[in-house]
Protein backbone atom coordinates (compact mmCIF):
# COMPACT_ATOMS: atom_id res chain seq x y z
CA UNK A 1 0.00 0.00 0.00
CA UNK A 2 1.21 3.49 -0.82
CA UNK A 3 -0.10 6.93 -0.02
CA UNK A 4 0.94 9.97 -2.04
CA UNK A 5 -0.65 13.43 -2.37
CA UNK A 6 -3.68 12.21 -0.52
CA UNK A 7 -4.09 9.30 -2.95
CA UNK A 8 -4.11 5.80 -1.57
CA UNK A 9 -3.24 2.77 -3.72
CA UNK A 10 -3.15 -0.89 -2.69
CA UNK A 11 -1.74 -3.83 -4.69
CA UNK A 12 -2.87 -7.38 -3.97
CA UNK A 13 -0.71 -10.16 -5.51
CA UNK A 14 -1.67 -13.81 -5.51
CA UNK A 15 0.83 -16.36 -6.78
CA UNK A 16 -0.21 -19.32 -8.86
CA UNK A 17 -0.97 -22.50 -6.92
CA UNK A 18 -1.91 -25.29 -9.32
CA UNK A 19 -2.30 -27.71 -6.46
CA UNK A 20 -5.19 -25.63 -5.17
CA UNK A 21 -6.78 -24.87 -8.53
CA UNK A 22 -5.16 -21.44 -8.98
CA UNK A 23 -3.47 -21.62 -12.37
CA UNK A 24 -2.19 -18.06 -12.76
CA UNK A 25 -0.53 -15.29 -10.80
CA UNK A 26 -2.91 -12.35 -10.41
CA UNK A 27 -2.46 -8.72 -9.35
CA UNK A 28 -5.37 -6.56 -8.20
CA UNK A 29 -5.07 -2.79 -7.84
CA UNK A 30 -7.32 -0.65 -5.71
CA UNK A 31 -6.88 3.13 -5.62
CA UNK A 32 -8.78 6.19 -4.51
CA UNK A 33 -7.83 7.61 -7.94
CA UNK A 34 -9.02 5.36 -10.82
CA UNK A 35 -6.51 6.96 -13.23
CA UNK A 36 -3.64 6.03 -10.91
CA UNK A 37 -4.75 2.42 -10.87
CA UNK A 38 -4.82 2.26 -14.65
CA UNK A 39 -1.39 3.90 -14.88
CA UNK A 40 0.16 1.44 -12.43
CA UNK A 41 -1.46 -1.47 -14.26
CA UNK A 42 0.01 -0.33 -17.60
CA UNK A 43 3.47 0.08 -16.06
CA UNK A 44 3.33 -3.41 -14.55
CA UNK A 45 2.40 -4.93 -17.93
CA UNK A 46 5.23 -3.12 -19.69
CA UNK A 47 7.80 -4.14 -17.06
CA UNK A 48 6.58 -7.73 -17.07
CA UNK A 49 7.11 -7.87 -20.82
CA UNK A 50 10.50 -6.14 -20.82
CA UNK A 51 11.94 -8.11 -17.90
CA UNK A 52 10.36 -11.45 -18.75
CA UNK A 53 12.84 -14.25 -18.02
CA UNK A 54 11.79 -16.01 -21.24
CA UNK A 55 12.76 -13.09 -23.48
CA UNK A 56 15.65 -13.85 -25.84
CA UNK A 57 15.79 -17.51 -24.77
CA UNK A 58 15.48 -20.78 -26.66
CA UNK A 59 12.48 -22.60 -25.22
CA UNK A 60 10.55 -25.76 -25.81
CA UNK A 61 7.05 -26.50 -24.63
CA UNK A 62 6.03 -29.68 -22.92
CA UNK A 63 3.32 -31.10 -20.71
CA UNK A 64 3.74 -30.80 -16.94
CA UNK A 65 4.73 -34.24 -15.71
CA UNK A 66 2.52 -33.79 -12.58
CA UNK A 67 -0.45 -32.37 -14.45
CA UNK A 68 -0.71 -29.19 -12.41
CA UNK A 69 -0.50 -26.74 -15.29
CA UNK A 70 -1.47 -26.43 -18.92
CA UNK A 71 2.12 -26.48 -20.02
CA UNK A 72 5.67 -25.60 -19.09
CA UNK A 73 8.80 -24.27 -20.73
CA UNK A 74 12.22 -25.85 -20.86
CA UNK A 75 15.27 -23.66 -21.39
CA UNK A 76 17.88 -24.75 -23.97
CA UNK A 77 21.34 -23.44 -24.63
CA UNK A 78 21.37 -21.40 -27.82
CA UNK A 79 23.28 -23.31 -30.53
CA UNK A 80 26.56 -21.93 -31.84
CA UNK A 81 26.95 -22.67 -35.53
CA UNK A 82 28.65 -21.19 -38.56
CA UNK A 83 27.51 -21.27 -42.15
CA UNK A 84 30.22 -23.82 -42.95
CA UNK A 85 28.64 -26.31 -40.54
CA UNK A 86 25.39 -26.41 -42.51
CA UNK A 87 25.65 -28.16 -45.87
CA UNK A 88 22.76 -27.46 -48.26
CA UNK A 89 22.55 -27.15 -52.01
CA UNK A 90 23.48 -23.78 -53.49
CA UNK A 91 20.82 -21.12 -53.03
CA UNK A 92 18.74 -22.96 -50.42
CA UNK A 93 20.25 -21.40 -47.32
CA UNK A 94 20.25 -17.96 -48.92
CA UNK A 95 16.51 -18.24 -49.57
CA UNK A 96 15.84 -19.32 -45.99
CA UNK A 97 18.00 -16.56 -44.52
CA UNK A 98 16.29 -13.93 -46.64
CA UNK A 99 12.88 -14.76 -45.20
CA UNK A 100 13.86 -15.50 -41.60
CA UNK A 101 16.92 -13.37 -40.88
CA UNK A 102 16.66 -10.71 -43.59
CA UNK A 103 13.27 -9.42 -42.42
CA UNK A 104 14.65 -8.87 -38.91
CA UNK A 105 17.73 -7.09 -40.20
CA UNK A 106 15.71 -4.74 -42.43
CA UNK A 107 12.80 -4.23 -40.03
CA UNK A 108 12.73 -0.43 -40.11
CA UNK A 109 13.05 -0.19 -43.89
CA UNK A 110 10.22 -2.64 -44.39
CA UNK A 111 7.91 -0.81 -41.99
CA UNK A 112 8.64 2.51 -43.69
CA UNK A 113 7.69 0.87 -46.98
CA UNK A 114 4.41 -0.34 -45.49
CA UNK A 115 5.40 -4.02 -45.51
CA UNK A 116 4.46 -6.47 -42.76
CA UNK A 117 7.05 -8.24 -40.62
CA UNK A 118 5.15 -11.42 -39.77
CA UNK A 119 6.02 -14.29 -42.07
CA UNK A 120 5.82 -18.04 -42.39
CA UNK A 121 8.39 -20.40 -43.91
CA UNK A 122 7.87 -24.10 -44.61
CA UNK A 123 10.88 -26.43 -44.83
CA UNK A 124 10.05 -29.80 -46.35
CA UNK A 125 12.03 -32.82 -47.49
CA UNK A 126 12.94 -36.40 -46.50
CA UNK A 127 14.02 -37.18 -42.93
CA UNK A 128 17.67 -36.52 -42.20
CA UNK A 129 18.41 -33.91 -44.89
CA UNK A 130 19.06 -31.03 -42.45
CA UNK A 131 15.76 -29.35 -41.55
CA UNK A 132 16.40 -29.46 -37.80
CA UNK A 133 20.05 -28.55 -38.36
CA UNK A 134 18.87 -25.50 -40.32
CA UNK A 135 16.72 -24.44 -37.36
CA UNK A 136 19.76 -24.68 -35.09
CA UNK A 137 21.74 -22.47 -37.45
CA UNK A 138 18.96 -19.86 -37.64
CA UNK A 139 18.70 -19.80 -33.84
CA UNK A 140 22.41 -19.13 -33.61
CA UNK A 141 22.24 -16.21 -36.07
CA UNK A 142 19.40 -14.46 -34.18
CA UNK A 143 20.83 -14.13 -30.64
CA UNK A 144 18.23 -11.56 -29.49
CA UNK A 145 15.24 -13.52 -30.80
CA UNK A 146 13.01 -15.62 -28.55
CA UNK A 147 12.78 -19.12 -30.04
CA UNK A 148 9.82 -21.33 -29.13
CA UNK A 149 10.01 -24.94 -30.31
CA UNK A 150 6.81 -26.96 -30.51
CA UNK A 151 6.79 -30.65 -31.44
CA UNK A 152 5.30 -33.98 -30.46
CA UNK A 153 2.68 -33.85 -27.71
CA UNK A 154 3.40 -30.15 -27.20
CA UNK A 155 1.71 -29.41 -30.53
CA UNK A 156 -1.47 -29.20 -28.46
CA UNK A 157 0.02 -26.09 -26.81
CA UNK A 158 0.36 -24.15 -30.06
CA UNK A 159 -1.95 -21.43 -28.76
CA UNK A 160 0.20 -20.87 -25.68
CA UNK A 161 3.35 -20.74 -27.81
CA UNK A 162 1.87 -18.10 -30.11
CA UNK A 163 0.68 -16.02 -27.15
CA UNK A 164 4.19 -15.98 -25.70
CA UNK A 165 5.66 -15.22 -29.13
CA UNK A 166 3.46 -12.13 -29.49
CA UNK A 167 4.49 -10.88 -26.07
CA UNK A 168 8.22 -11.54 -26.47
CA UNK A 169 8.84 -10.49 -30.07
CA UNK A 170 11.07 -10.57 -32.00
CA UNK A 171 10.32 -14.26 -31.85
CA UNK A 172 10.62 -17.43 -33.89
CA UNK A 173 7.94 -20.12 -33.51
CA UNK A 174 9.26 -23.51 -34.71
CA UNK A 175 6.57 -26.10 -35.38
CA UNK A 176 8.21 -29.42 -36.23
CA UNK A 177 6.28 -32.12 -38.10
CA UNK A 178 3.45 -29.69 -38.70
CA UNK A 179 1.62 -32.33 -40.77
CA UNK A 180 0.63 -33.97 -37.47
CA UNK A 181 -1.84 -31.15 -36.81
CA UNK A 182 -2.30 -29.65 -40.28
CA UNK A 183 -3.31 -32.49 -42.58
CA UNK A 184 -5.47 -31.77 -45.59
CA UNK A 185 -9.09 -31.57 -44.35
CA UNK A 186 -10.25 -33.31 -47.51
CA UNK A 187 -8.41 -36.46 -46.47
CA UNK A 188 -9.94 -36.66 -43.00
CA UNK A 189 -13.28 -34.84 -42.77
CA UNK A 190 -14.30 -33.78 -39.29
CA UNK A 191 -13.07 -31.50 -36.54
CA UNK A 192 -9.54 -30.07 -36.75
CA UNK A 193 -9.22 -27.83 -33.69
CA UNK A 194 -5.41 -27.55 -33.67
CA UNK A 195 -5.32 -26.71 -37.38
CA UNK A 196 -7.87 -23.93 -36.93
CA UNK A 197 -6.02 -22.67 -33.87
CA UNK A 198 -2.75 -22.50 -35.83
CA UNK A 199 -4.44 -20.69 -38.74
CA UNK A 200 -6.15 -18.22 -36.39
CA UNK A 201 -2.90 -17.48 -34.55
CA UNK A 202 -1.06 -16.83 -37.83
CA UNK A 203 -3.88 -14.64 -39.15
CA UNK A 204 -4.32 -12.77 -35.88
CA UNK A 205 -0.86 -11.22 -35.81
CA UNK A 206 -0.62 -7.50 -36.51
CA UNK A 207 1.34 -6.49 -39.59
CA UNK A 208 4.15 -5.00 -37.49
CA UNK A 209 4.41 -8.07 -35.25
CA UNK A 210 7.93 -9.39 -35.62
CA UNK A 211 7.01 -13.06 -35.38
CA UNK A 212 8.24 -15.73 -37.78
CA UNK A 213 6.63 -19.15 -38.07
CA UNK A 214 9.09 -21.82 -39.18
CA UNK A 215 7.29 -25.04 -40.04
CA UNK A 216 8.90 -28.37 -40.96
CA UNK A 217 7.50 -31.58 -42.42
CA UNK A 218 8.59 -34.76 -44.15
CA UNK A 219 5.25 -34.98 -45.96
CA UNK A 220 4.37 -31.69 -47.63
CA UNK A 221 1.89 -33.57 -49.81
CA UNK A 222 -0.33 -34.14 -46.76
CA UNK A 223 -0.63 -30.49 -45.69
CA UNK A 224 -3.80 -28.46 -45.68
CA UNK A 225 -3.70 -26.14 -48.75
CA UNK A 226 -5.16 -23.28 -46.68
CA UNK A 227 -1.89 -23.35 -44.75
CA UNK A 228 0.78 -24.46 -47.21
CA UNK A 229 -0.46 -22.62 -50.31
CA UNK A 230 -1.53 -19.30 -48.86
CA UNK A 231 0.94 -16.38 -48.64
CA UNK A 232 0.41 -14.55 -45.38
CA UNK A 233 0.51 -17.87 -43.58
CA UNK A 234 3.27 -19.68 -45.45
CA UNK A 235 5.03 -17.04 -47.53
CA UNK A 236 7.63 -19.41 -48.93
CA UNK A 237 7.92 -23.20 -49.03
CA UNK A 238 11.49 -24.42 -49.48
CA UNK A 239 12.41 -27.99 -50.32
CA UNK A 240 15.59 -29.41 -48.81
CA UNK A 241 16.60 -32.27 -51.06
CA UNK A 242 18.91 -35.22 -50.63
CA UNK A 243 22.55 -34.12 -50.88
CA UNK A 244 24.14 -34.28 -54.33
CA UNK A 245 27.72 -35.47 -54.91
CA UNK A 246 29.26 -32.08 -54.16
CA UNK A 247 27.24 -31.80 -50.95
CA UNK A 248 28.28 -35.32 -49.91
CA UNK A 249 31.93 -34.33 -50.38
CA UNK A 250 31.40 -31.33 -48.08
CA UNK A 251 29.56 -33.48 -45.54
CA UNK A 252 32.40 -36.01 -45.48
CA UNK A 253 34.90 -33.21 -44.93
CA UNK A 254 32.74 -31.76 -42.14
CA UNK A 255 31.96 -34.96 -40.25
CA UNK A 256 35.41 -36.53 -40.69
CA UNK A 257 37.38 -33.49 -39.54
CA UNK A 258 38.57 -35.34 -36.41
CA UNK A 259 39.14 -38.69 -38.15
CA UNK A 260 41.88 -40.12 -40.32
CA UNK A 261 40.17 -41.98 -43.19
CA UNK A 262 42.29 -44.93 -44.32
CA UNK A 263 41.25 -44.99 -47.94
CA UNK A 264 42.59 -43.53 -51.15
CA UNK A 265 40.92 -40.49 -52.66
CA UNK A 266 39.72 -42.68 -55.55
CA UNK A 267 37.96 -45.10 -53.19
CA UNK A 268 36.42 -42.26 -51.21
CA UNK A 269 35.12 -40.68 -54.40
CA UNK A 270 33.74 -44.02 -55.57
CA UNK A 271 32.00 -44.55 -52.22
CA UNK A 272 30.50 -41.05 -52.25
CA UNK A 273 29.30 -41.56 -55.82
CA UNK A 274 27.49 -44.76 -54.83
CA UNK A 275 25.82 -42.95 -51.94
CA UNK A 276 23.35 -41.21 -54.22
CA UNK A 277 20.10 -41.10 -52.26
CA UNK A 278 21.73 -41.08 -48.82
CA UNK A 279 20.98 -38.33 -46.28
CA UNK A 280 23.42 -36.24 -44.29
CA UNK A 281 22.43 -38.04 -41.08
CA UNK A 282 23.22 -41.41 -42.71
CA UNK A 283 26.70 -40.28 -43.66
CA UNK A 284 27.31 -38.91 -40.17
CA UNK A 285 26.23 -42.19 -38.59
CA UNK A 286 28.34 -44.14 -41.08
CA UNK A 287 31.46 -42.30 -39.97
CA UNK A 288 30.59 -42.69 -36.29
CA UNK A 289 30.23 -46.45 -36.67
CA UNK A 290 33.38 -46.66 -38.75
CA UNK A 291 35.21 -44.90 -35.91
CA UNK A 292 33.70 -47.39 -33.47
CA UNK A 293 34.92 -50.32 -35.58
CA UNK A 294 38.37 -48.80 -35.67
CA UNK A 295 38.38 -48.40 -31.89
CA UNK A 296 37.36 -52.05 -31.46
CA UNK A 297 40.11 -53.26 -33.79
CA UNK A 298 42.70 -51.10 -32.03
CA UNK A 299 41.60 -52.57 -28.69
CA UNK A 300 41.87 -56.08 -30.14
CA UNK A 301 45.35 -55.40 -31.47
CA UNK A 302 46.44 -54.02 -28.12
CA UNK A 303 44.97 -57.01 -26.30
CA UNK A 304 46.80 -59.44 -28.59
CA UNK A 305 50.09 -57.57 -28.14
CA UNK A 306 49.79 -57.55 -24.35
CA UNK A 307 48.55 -61.13 -24.11
CA UNK A 308 45.22 -60.18 -22.53
CA UNK A 309 42.19 -62.38 -23.09
CA UNK A 310 40.49 -60.81 -26.06
CA UNK A 311 37.19 -62.55 -25.34
CA UNK A 312 36.90 -60.71 -22.01
CA UNK A 313 35.51 -57.63 -23.72
CA UNK A 314 32.12 -57.75 -25.47
CA UNK A 315 33.32 -55.00 -27.81
CA UNK A 316 36.36 -56.91 -29.04
CA UNK A 317 36.19 -59.75 -31.58
CA UNK A 318 39.15 -61.90 -32.48
CA UNK A 319 40.24 -61.26 -36.06
CA UNK A 320 43.32 -59.84 -37.75
CA UNK A 321 43.32 -56.03 -37.45
CA UNK A 322 42.95 -54.30 -40.80
CA UNK A 323 42.79 -50.74 -39.59
CA UNK A 324 45.43 -48.35 -38.42
CA UNK A 325 45.78 -46.78 -35.01
CA UNK A 326 43.20 -45.07 -32.89
CA UNK A 327 41.33 -42.15 -34.35
CA UNK A 328 41.10 -43.73 -37.79
CA UNK A 329 38.09 -45.05 -39.63
CA UNK A 330 37.30 -47.34 -42.55
CA UNK A 331 34.60 -46.01 -44.85
CA UNK A 332 31.84 -48.51 -45.62
CA UNK A 333 28.28 -48.10 -46.80
CA UNK A 334 24.86 -48.61 -45.21
CA UNK A 335 23.23 -51.85 -46.22
CA UNK A 336 20.07 -50.46 -47.77
CA UNK A 337 20.51 -47.36 -49.94
CA UNK A 338 17.40 -45.41 -50.80
CA UNK A 339 17.01 -44.99 -54.56
CA UNK A 340 16.88 -41.33 -55.61
CA UNK A 341 13.39 -39.90 -55.63
CA UNK A 342 11.80 -42.91 -53.99
CA UNK A 343 9.58 -42.82 -50.95
CA UNK A 344 9.90 -46.22 -49.25
CA UNK A 345 7.02 -47.54 -47.21
CA UNK A 346 7.35 -47.00 -43.48
CA UNK A 347 8.01 -50.69 -42.88
CA UNK A 348 10.75 -50.81 -45.50
CA UNK A 349 12.36 -47.65 -44.15
CA UNK A 350 12.66 -49.31 -40.76
CA UNK A 351 14.77 -52.07 -42.27
CA UNK A 352 17.84 -49.90 -42.67
CA UNK A 353 20.76 -51.66 -41.01
CA UNK A 354 24.43 -50.82 -41.08
CA UNK A 355 27.35 -53.09 -41.85
CA UNK A 356 28.84 -53.19 -38.35
CA UNK A 357 25.85 -55.24 -37.21
CA UNK A 358 27.48 -58.12 -39.06
CA UNK A 359 29.95 -58.59 -36.23
CA UNK A 360 27.35 -60.55 -34.30
CA UNK A 361 27.39 -64.27 -34.99
CA UNK A 362 24.52 -66.53 -35.99
CA UNK A 363 21.92 -63.97 -34.99
CA UNK A 364 18.85 -62.63 -36.68
CA UNK A 365 17.68 -59.03 -36.52
CA UNK A 366 14.04 -58.15 -36.21
CA UNK A 367 14.14 -55.84 -39.19
CA UNK A 368 14.32 -58.30 -42.07
CA UNK A 369 18.13 -58.27 -42.39
CA UNK A 370 19.89 -61.36 -41.05
CA UNK A 371 23.34 -60.75 -39.76
CA UNK A 372 26.59 -62.38 -40.75
CA UNK A 373 27.62 -65.85 -39.68
CA UNK A 374 31.21 -67.07 -39.92
CA UNK A 375 32.61 -70.58 -40.17
CA UNK A 376 35.83 -70.98 -38.18
CA UNK A 377 38.47 -73.63 -37.69
CA UNK A 378 41.40 -74.15 -35.37
CA UNK A 379 41.69 -74.83 -31.66
CA UNK A 380 43.09 -72.98 -28.73
CA UNK A 381 43.51 -69.35 -27.91
CA UNK A 382 45.04 -67.31 -30.74
CA UNK A 383 44.51 -70.08 -33.34
CA UNK A 384 40.99 -69.26 -34.44
CA UNK A 385 40.77 -68.63 -38.17
CA UNK A 386 37.72 -67.68 -40.20
CA UNK A 387 37.00 -69.69 -43.34
CA UNK A 388 33.87 -67.98 -44.65
CA UNK A 389 31.41 -65.18 -44.09
CA UNK A 390 27.72 -65.34 -44.96
CA UNK A 391 25.37 -62.37 -44.93
CA UNK A 392 21.67 -62.47 -45.77
CA UNK A 393 18.69 -60.20 -46.23
CA UNK A 394 15.21 -60.18 -47.68
CA UNK A 395 14.78 -58.23 -50.92
CA UNK A 396 11.30 -57.19 -52.01
CA UNK A 397 11.50 -58.63 -55.52
CA UNK A 398 10.93 -61.98 -57.26
CA UNK A 399 13.93 -64.32 -57.46
CA UNK A 400 13.82 -64.08 -61.26
CA UNK A 401 14.42 -60.31 -61.19
CA UNK A 402 17.29 -60.66 -58.71
CA UNK A 403 18.93 -63.47 -60.67
CA UNK A 404 18.72 -61.40 -63.84
CA UNK A 405 20.93 -58.76 -62.22
CA UNK A 406 23.36 -61.25 -60.67
CA UNK A 407 23.85 -63.18 -63.91
CA UNK A 408 24.74 -60.03 -65.85
CA UNK A 409 28.44 -59.18 -65.22
CA UNK A 410 27.86 -55.73 -66.74
CA UNK A 411 25.91 -54.86 -63.58
CA UNK A 412 28.37 -56.21 -61.03
CA UNK A 413 30.03 -52.82 -60.56
CA UNK A 414 26.70 -51.58 -59.18
CA UNK A 415 26.75 -54.30 -56.54
CA UNK A 416 30.36 -54.10 -55.34
CA UNK A 417 30.44 -52.09 -52.09
CA UNK A 418 34.22 -52.57 -51.78
CA UNK A 419 34.84 -50.36 -54.80
CA UNK A 420 37.10 -52.85 -56.60
CA UNK A 421 34.93 -53.72 -59.62
CA UNK A 422 35.20 -51.17 -62.42
CA UNK A 423 33.41 -52.86 -65.33
CA UNK A 424 33.02 -56.12 -67.21
CA UNK A 425 35.45 -57.00 -70.00
CA UNK A 426 33.40 -58.00 -73.05
CA UNK A 427 31.46 -60.69 -71.22
CA UNK A 428 28.11 -62.31 -71.91
CA UNK A 429 25.34 -63.15 -69.46
CA UNK A 430 26.09 -66.15 -67.22
CA UNK A 431 24.02 -69.13 -68.37
CA UNK A 432 25.85 -72.30 -67.25
CA UNK A 433 28.61 -73.87 -65.18
CA UNK A 434 32.09 -73.69 -66.63
CA UNK A 435 31.79 -70.19 -68.07
CA UNK A 436 34.57 -67.72 -67.38
CA UNK A 437 33.85 -64.00 -67.28
CA UNK A 438 36.56 -61.34 -67.01
CA UNK A 439 36.22 -58.18 -64.95
CA UNK A 440 38.19 -54.93 -64.95
CA UNK A 441 39.23 -54.13 -61.39
CA UNK A 442 41.03 -51.48 -59.35
CA UNK A 443 42.56 -51.80 -55.91
CA UNK A 444 45.45 -50.35 -53.95
CA UNK A 445 46.27 -53.85 -52.69
CA UNK A 446 47.01 -54.83 -56.33
CA UNK A 447 48.88 -51.68 -57.20
CA UNK A 448 46.03 -50.09 -59.16
CA UNK A 449 44.19 -51.49 -62.22
CA UNK A 450 44.06 -55.24 -62.82
CA UNK A 451 41.77 -57.94 -64.23
CA UNK A 452 40.23 -61.10 -62.81
CA UNK A 453 38.94 -64.30 -64.42
CA UNK A 454 35.84 -65.60 -62.68
CA UNK A 455 35.12 -69.33 -63.15
CA UNK A 456 31.44 -70.24 -62.72
CA UNK A 457 31.26 -73.27 -60.40
CA UNK A 458 27.59 -73.18 -59.45
CA UNK A 459 24.56 -72.38 -61.58
CA UNK A 460 20.89 -73.07 -60.87
CA UNK A 461 18.68 -70.55 -62.61
CA UNK A 462 16.87 -68.23 -60.19
CA UNK A 463 18.29 -70.21 -57.25
CA UNK A 464 22.09 -70.22 -57.10
CA UNK A 465 25.12 -68.62 -58.71
CA UNK A 466 28.75 -69.17 -57.65
CA UNK A 467 32.18 -68.42 -59.08
CA UNK A 468 35.82 -68.69 -58.11
CA UNK A 469 38.00 -65.66 -58.71
CA UNK A 470 41.61 -65.57 -59.91
CA UNK A 471 44.01 -63.01 -61.37
CA UNK A 472 43.51 -63.02 -65.14
CA UNK A 473 45.35 -65.87 -66.85
CA UNK A 474 45.78 -67.97 -63.69
CA UNK A 475 43.90 -70.78 -61.99
CA UNK A 476 41.66 -69.92 -59.01
CA UNK A 477 43.60 -70.03 -55.70
CA UNK A 478 40.51 -71.27 -53.86
CA UNK A 479 38.24 -68.44 -52.72
CA UNK A 480 34.75 -68.23 -54.14
CA UNK A 481 31.55 -66.19 -54.05
CA UNK A 482 28.18 -67.91 -53.66
CA UNK A 483 24.78 -66.27 -54.09
CA UNK A 484 21.69 -68.27 -53.06
CA UNK A 485 18.09 -67.16 -53.64
CA UNK A 486 15.13 -68.54 -51.67
CA UNK A 487 11.68 -67.12 -52.51
CA UNK A 488 9.57 -66.32 -49.43
CA UNK A 489 6.57 -65.00 -51.36
CA UNK A 490 5.65 -63.95 -54.86
CA UNK A 491 7.40 -60.61 -54.44
CA UNK A 492 10.06 -61.28 -51.79
CA UNK A 493 13.25 -63.35 -51.79
CA UNK A 494 15.81 -64.27 -49.15
CA UNK A 495 19.25 -63.62 -50.63
CA UNK A 496 22.47 -64.93 -49.07
CA UNK A 497 26.00 -64.01 -50.09
CA UNK A 498 28.85 -66.25 -48.95
CA UNK A 499 32.51 -65.30 -49.21
CA UNK A 500 34.38 -68.61 -48.77
CA UNK A 501 38.15 -69.01 -48.67
CA UNK A 502 38.21 -72.45 -46.99
CA UNK A 503 39.73 -74.04 -50.13
CA UNK A 504 42.78 -71.79 -50.13
CA UNK A 505 45.65 -74.19 -49.35
CA UNK A 506 48.69 -72.32 -50.66
CA UNK A 507 50.67 -71.65 -47.47
CA UNK A 508 52.72 -68.90 -49.08
CA UNK A 509 49.54 -67.15 -50.18
CA UNK A 510 48.06 -67.49 -46.70
CA UNK A 511 51.17 -65.86 -45.27
CA UNK A 512 50.86 -62.92 -47.66
CA UNK A 513 47.09 -62.41 -47.55
CA UNK A 514 45.14 -61.72 -44.39
CA UNK A 515 41.68 -63.19 -44.98
CA UNK A 516 39.02 -61.99 -45.21
CA UNK A 517 39.97 -59.31 -47.68
CA UNK A 518 36.36 -58.10 -47.65
CA UNK A 519 34.69 -57.62 -44.20
CA UNK A 520 31.13 -58.65 -43.39
CA UNK A 521 29.79 -55.10 -43.31
CA UNK A 522 30.95 -54.53 -46.89
CA UNK A 523 29.21 -57.71 -48.00
CA UNK A 524 26.02 -56.49 -46.33
CA UNK A 525 26.39 -53.21 -48.16
CA UNK A 526 26.66 -55.18 -51.41
CA UNK A 527 23.31 -56.80 -50.61
CA UNK A 528 21.90 -53.33 -50.15
CA UNK A 529 23.33 -52.33 -53.52
CA UNK A 530 21.71 -55.41 -55.05
CA UNK A 531 18.34 -54.38 -53.63
CA UNK A 532 18.76 -50.90 -55.12
CA UNK A 533 19.87 -52.30 -58.48
CA UNK A 534 16.84 -54.57 -58.67
CA UNK A 535 14.50 -51.72 -57.71
CA UNK A 536 15.90 -49.51 -60.45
Amino acid sequence: MSEENGRRTVLFARLASPQHGIGHTSVEIASTDPAAGEEISAQLRELATQLNCYRGQVLSLGQDAFGYSEGMFTFHERPTMTREQLVLEDGILEAIERQVVGVSRHRDALLRAGQHLKRGVLLFGPPGVGKTHTIRYLSSTLPETTVLMVSGEALGLIGLACSVARALQPSLVVVEDVDLIAEDRGMHPGQHPLLFELLNEMDGLAGDAEVCFLLTTNRADLLEPALASRPGRVDQAIEIELPDLQARRRLLELYARDLTIEASSQRLEAALTRMQGYTASFLKELLRRSALLSAEEAAEEEAIETGDDVQASPLVHRRPPRCGGRGSARLTQPADPQPPGSRPERGRALRREWGCAGRQRNSTSGTGIRLASRRRSGKGRGMTQEQSITVSRTIDAPAKDIFEVLSNPARHAELDAAGHVVSDHKTDRITANGQVFTMNMHGDHMGGDYQTDNHVVGYDENKLLAWKTAPAGTEPPGWQWVWTLTPTSQDATDVSLTYDWSQVTDKELLKKVSFPLIPAQTLEASLGNLAAAVAS
